[in-house]
């Protein structure tokens, strides 16, 4: 027979671990405006010293062939040196490859979600299920332009329209319905929540891809904030996430709407971190909304952070590395 000590034991475990995975199934909606719910939290990164792994793996074919380690064989400075010729594209990209971070995002909309999950080579994810769960208690993102005043009565006809979506689906689970089939009726603004893990290769490419104002914005505030739990702990790296629109020095409207050449028409207006003569862009392209997709004013407002423009991006010499980054490198 088993211990009864073990078998008690195991009903704790079993009691901890059901509370923990509790839902509230009594309906009820939380407005939340914009992205002001966004939350990026960092939980993990694959080594305490990312720079020992890109020197290590940048410089692994030079020397003898007892010349494993380089680290401890370099001054601070040189150290440095190597690391931004890797940052700086002047080495093979993959030792950026071999540092991995590991962040939670939530309060983003489920539609946000599905754009972010495009990225796929060097990223993995872990989503909040939306078939067997309940969903209840739920919350979703007003965007920020139904906040103006001038559509301050769709704003209410919208959260109208999601406390009868709610009620619908409580109703549904209630009467029998698969917990798979009530979500059918389930909002893409609903709030949402993830865990995503990429090599640092990948975050670059993402950062690039989804910082630049021609995409959705908890789409890039969550880029801007994965930025931001970086730079707390390797200000070097961070200063290498920006918008592709940066490192190219001009707008991305055009590469970021496919076919625009062809369809004659952008959705929105040009973004203004790299203005464009409007004049001669509005005689090839109609533009159906006249602003860009994503405000960094809006941005800032609701992250709290400080978004660097385009001519605020350092270039990091050994004198001017922050203490956080040069305490790395005079590591043992």
């Amino acid at each position: 027979m088993r211990d009864k000590k073990i078998e008690r034991e195991e009903k704790e475990i079993i009691k901890e671990i059901q509370k923990a995975f509790e839902e509230e199934k009594e309906p009820r909606v939380k407005f939340f405006d914009s992205i002001s719910k966004l939350k990026v939290e960092m939980i993990g990164y694959s080594h305490p010293n990312p720079y020992k792994i890109m020197l290590e793996v940048a410089t692994c074919t030079f020397g003898d062939y007892d010349n494993i380690t380089k680290w401890d064989k370099l001054s601070p400075k040189a150290r440095f040196r190597l690391v931004k010729g890797v940052l700086d594209k002047r080495a093979m990209p993959l030792a950026l490859e071999h540092i991995k971070f590991n962040f939670i995002i939530s309060g983003i909309s489920r539609c946000a979600f599905d754009e972010i999950v495009r990225a796929r080579i060097g990223v993995s994810y872990g989503s909040k299920g939306w078939k067997g769960n309940f969903l209840n208690n739920i919350g979703f993102n007003i965007p920020s332009p139904l906040l103006r005043e001038k559509y301050k009565k769709l704003k209410e006809k919208v959260e109208k329209h999601i406390r009868s979506m709610n009620k619908l689906y409580t109703e549904m689970q209630k009467a029998g319905v698969p917990h798979w089939a009530c979500r059918f009726v389930m909002p893409m603004g609903c709030t949402y929540r993830f865990m995503m893990s990429l090599d640092y290769l990948a975050l670059q490419q993402f950062c690039a891809r989804r910082m630049n104002q021609t995409e959705q914005e908890d789409v890039v505030a969550t880029a801007w904030l994965m930025r931001e739990r970086v730079k707390e702990k390797f200000p070097l790296l961070a200063n290498y996430l920006r918008p592709g629109e940066d490192w190219m020095n001009r707008d991305s409207t055009i590469m970021a709407n496919s076919y625009a050449d062809e369809r004659g028409w952008v959705e929105h207006r040009p973004g203004v971190r790299h203005p464009v003569n409007l004049k001669e862009f509005k005689k090839k392209y109609k533009i159906l909304h006249d602003e860009p997709c994503t405000h960094t004013e809006i941005l800032e407002k609701y992250l709290k952070i400080k978004i660097p423009r385009p001519n605020e991006w350092k270039n990091y010499t050994w004198e001017t590395l922050d203490e956080k980054d040069r305490k790395l490198f005079e590591e043992d």
